[in-house]
């Protein structure tokens, strides 16, 4: 669920593919998840990491939201986002309530 409904378009979060997600949790350790997870963000500016495609339809599985997300950092020339480990999700949904996946 989404912390908050969407600033920019006063409903769902309309959320967009940004590429792929490296993360570390609060003490900068690597995360690894089953697939590398995908980054998804929202003209408001709320940002989104899963494992799967929503976009595409496929199943979400582990998830973070944006109240999980630290900050990002560069470790080794590589673009890492830091997150609050003890929040992520893990779903076998393809879509979750507050948020649209577009492609």
């Amino acid at each position: 669920m989404p912390e908050a409904t969407c600033t920019y378009y006063a409903g769902n979060h309309q959320m967009r593919p940004q590429g792929f997600a490296f993360l570390c949790d609060e003490d900068y350790n690597r995360i690894h998840w089953e697939v590398t997870p995908g980054l998804y963000k929202c003209k408001c500016g709320d940002r989104f990491i899963c494992e799967g495609s929503p976009e595409a339809g496929t199943v979400i599985g582990k998830y973070v939201t944006e109240g999980a997300i630290l900050g990002a950092a560069v470790l080794q020339g590589v673009g890492v986002l830091r997150i609050d480990s003890k929040y992520i999700h893990e779903t076998t949904a393809r879509t979750l309530d507050g948020f649209t996946f577009l492609p």
